[in-house]
């Protein structure tokens, strides 16, 4: 009879092992093909730097954080400019200008040109930190006001008080430069060829 209980327990035992044998090998095997999986996946993640707030579209408009965003990035790209960056910072600005009209992307090219001319000609570094901002979600358009520091030469140095006009287009859920300018006495705009720094 002990034996028989013995054998029972035996058999229990054996087969409890090997289910769990069973299951640590399905467990193996699942996990193999998941690190095979993986491996074989080519997902990208594109993290952009520095954004710090929430940005939306929603059909055909956006939130004003994008556009802020959008216009932090651009000024930059336009702005901060010194002989060694102009060629760098043109390439990337032209990269992400409205096509809808041939005439954006040609003073867009105006503007660098003159540009490239200036910082080279006068050893001229420019650097535009923004103070605030009007930002118009229905239009695309942000107003940005702030000081544009140069300097010039070994020892030049000016300072000036200027505010600049930005007008996006959204193409493709992605917002792209359609107009950049200065503006003058916040009633007048100046053209984007006829920018001075």
């Amino acid at each position: 009879m002990e034996l028989k209980v013995a054998a029972i327990n035996l058999s229990r035992v054996i087969r409890q092992r090997n289910l769990f044998l069973l299951l640590a090998v399905m467990v193996v095997i699942a996990n193999l093909l998941l690190v095979l999986t993986l491996s074989m996946t080519k997902e990208r993640i594109i993290m952009v730097p520095g954004i710090g707030q929430e940005m939306s579209i929603t059909g055909s408009s956006v939130s004003e954080s994008y556009l802020e965003e959008a216009a932090l990035l651009f000024l930059s790209g336009l702005l901060d400019l010194s002989p060694d960056t102009v060629d760098h910072k043109r390439d990337l600005v032209l990269k992400y200008i409205a096509h809808s009209d041939a005439g954006y992307i040609g003073r867009l090219k105006e503007y660098f040109a003159l540009a490239k001319e200036e910082h080279d000609k006068f050893n001229l570094s420019t650097y535009f930190t923004v103070k605030n901002m009007t930002i118009d979600s229905k239009k695309l358009e942000v107003l940005a006001s702030g000081v544009l520091n140069s300097s010039f030469g070994m020892k030049g140095f000016d300072s000036k008080q200027l505010s600049y006009l930005l007008t996006f287009e959204l193409v493709a859920r992605h917002l792209r430069l359609k107009e950049f300018s200065k503006v003058i006495d916040n009633t007048s705009i100046d053209d984007t060829k006829d920018v001075k720094k």
